[in-house]
């Protein structure tokens, strides 16, 4: 009887199996995990897949991590990018990198040098911006289509671009 006994219990240990399961559907796929065991538990260790960790055996547990976690890199330069897309329309931007807090000021010239656009912004901490112009002066009137001059101060440092802006 101890025999029979023995017998059924080692089939049984060996009986459990992990298994796992993909099915691919057109462009997407679905994943189907399924691990059991009994006493004795055939499979015991570690496995890693995306962001989960499994811990298999008689203690295992299922813990999901966060990796890779970009952590945010201040400038420690003024840098500012040329307006893309230029020509525009509707909207062109420009991005800025300020090392520490301060004031900028955004202006924007017809052909002619006429002002038809400004803007000043105070910034409280260093970091990466973008500044975004719809064409449109500061009454919200469209401006039509033509070459403009942009100038951006911010401290001591001064910039000057041409930008298209077509209808």
């Amino acid at each position: 009887m101890n025999r029979i006994l023995l017998l059924l219990f080692i089939s049984n240990l060996s009986a459990q199996s992990p298994q796992l399961k993909q099915v691919v559907i057109s462009s997407g796929a679905i994943q189907s995990d399924r691990v059991k065991g009994t006493v004795g538990q055939p499979i015991i260790g570690h496995f890693k897949r995306n962001n989960t960790v499994l811990s298999a055996g008689f203690w295992g547990s299922i813990a999901q991590m966060f990796l890779n976690v970009d952590e945010v890199v201040l400038p420690t330069e003024y840098s500012i990018s040329k307006a893309y897309p230029n020509p525009f329309n509707p909207v062109t931007n420009i991005d800025i990198a300020i090392p520490e807090s301060g004031v900028m000021q955004f202006a924007i010239f017809d052909i002619l040098g006429r002002q038809v656009f400004t803007h000043k912004q105070q910034f409280e901490t260093p970091g990466h911006y973008r500044f975004t112009w719809s064409g449109k002066n500061n009454q919200g009137a469209a401006l039509s289509s033509g070459v403009y001059l942009m100038t951006i101060q911010f401290a001591e440092n001064y910039t000057k671009q041409k930008i298209t802006l077509l209808k």
